[in-house]
């Protein structure tokens, strides 16, 4: 066993803590939705109370620090690539996501935008590197990012710990979310957990070693965050989450899944229901995928009982709908063009894509609708067959092609779903 397998082989219990501060008057009462990320990421996500006449509060990221599930990066052609990271750092980068969006940021990945750390002050060597600023030059020759460590004197009144400096993080939009991800979390995480020992001159991890140990992760039981992204009508939807999220959230705890919605949009007849897990390749139950038919059930049960469908029983002619990325569609079309030729042979369904079917709420440039058409009970089926297909192919993909410096083409978390999907009602 060498030493990067050595290091990934961490107790599942450990967590991890981040602290990012963020303008108070931006956070304000979008802090609800920011904690909401928690339910999706695995975290605990506590925003701190405004301390006046600070202009920054603090958010508080706690989650696993096992690395043991997947992001998707922008890798800066457009391309996604694929990244191997623990909860804590999703978590981090949810948020990011969400701060830049509310700043009027999120759509541009070519803005010069700032990230700013707490970070214990034992940490900052392992960061800046053994010979003071050769990682963070690495970085800014890398990602294109500056990483700047503030003196005391710019900490905020809103910080009480004194041992805690800030890392700056600054740079375009896209160069500063890779550099936070690839680098910065990864060395203070490891810092943290003791997978190096950052007051040692011997234990500092240089910037290249980061991606060789990420290629080492156990295939076999890594897990990857499973999205599926289905079509509700906007009435049907309502009847979903039920009264405060009751209904929601009931079909939350049978599947196990994180299940939520987009919000209505003015003149869209849709919903998106975005339904995510985090799966290891063969689970005994794929979380994910019953969520899917649940809430396809669910949604029919509704549309019968508000009779915008006239019955509902095996035979009841139903279609279902399900938001997939264009990259995603590979792994369904057959050698003639055709989607899906297999499922519709052994379902009796139709299937189809239907542009025309894309929700107007939706940046929908590299997304296509696949539309089930057929009795309740086989396009129940269908609907898990294909589902299966797009899970299979994300951990095919991975353990074809590896984790880091990676294309990735698939999308099934879109950029943007985190952030609009936090609402319920």
């Amino acid at each position: 066993m060498n030493r990067s397998e050595t290091l990934l082989r961490l107790d599942s219990r450990q967590m991890m803590k981040f602290r990012m501060l963020c303008p108070s008057g931006l956070i304000g009462y979008k802090a609800a939705g920011v904690r909401d990320l928690g339910s999706q990421t695995g975290c605990r996500i506590f925003v701190e109370n405004a301390v006046r006449p600070c202009l920054e509060r603090v958010i508080n990221v706690t989650g696993g620090a096992a690395v043991e599930m997947a992001i998707f990066l922008n890798d800066g052609t457009g391309e996604l690539e694929m990244v191997v990271v623990s909860a804590a750092q999703e978590g981090l980068f949810r948020v990011l996501e969400t701060i830049l969006e509310l700043e009027g940021n999120g759509d541009d990945e070519e803005r010069v935008v700032e990230c700013r750390l707490l970070v214990d002050s034992s940490h900052i060597r392992a960061l800046m590197g053994e010979t003071p600023g050769q990682n963070v030059d690495a970085i800014r020759r890398i990602h294109g990012a500056t990483i700047k460590v503030l003196n005391k004197e710019h900490l905020p009144a809103c910080i009480g710990k004194a041992e805690e400096l800030i890392i700056q993080i600054m740079g375009r939009s896209l160069c500063v979310k890779r550099a936070l991800v690839l680098e910065v979390s990864r060395c203070l995480q490891d810092c943290a957990t003791g997978r190096i020992q950052a007051n040692m001159s011997s234990g500092v991890m240089p910037i290249n070693e980061n991606r060789d140990r990420v290629l080492s992760v156990d295939e076999e039981n890594v897990q990857l965050k499973i999205a599926f992204r289905l079509l509700c009508s906007n009435k049907s939807a309502g009847g979903v989450i039920g009264c405060d999220g009751t209904v929601v959230h009931a079909l939350e705890k049978e599947t196990g899944a994180a299940i939520s919605f987009y919000p209505a949009v003015h003149g869209s007849n849709y919903r998106v229901a975005f339904i995510s897990s985090l799966e290891k390749r063969d689970p005994v139950c794929p979380s994910a995928q019953n969520a899917v038919i649940r809430v396809f059930e669910k949604s029919m049960e509704v549309a019968s009982d508000w009779g915008l469908i006239s019955c509902l029983c095996n035979e009841t002619i139903v279609t279902a709908k399900l938001l997939v990325a264009r990259h995603e569609l590979r792994c369904l079309i057959d050698d003639k063009g055709q989607i899906g030729t297999d499922i519709r042979i052994a379902s009796g369904v139709k299937i189809k894509l239907s542009p025309t079917d894309l929700p107007q709420n939706l940046d929908a440039e590299n997304d296509e609708v696949i539309k089930i058409v057929g009795e309740y009970d086989n396009v129940k089926v269908a609907l898990f067959q294909v589902t299966g297909k797009l899970r299979e192919n994300i951990f095919s993909r991975f353990v074809s092609e590896g984790v880091a410096c990676e294309q990735y083409p698939n999308s099934s978390v879109p950029k943007s779903s985190h952030n609009e999907a936090a609402k319920r009602s």
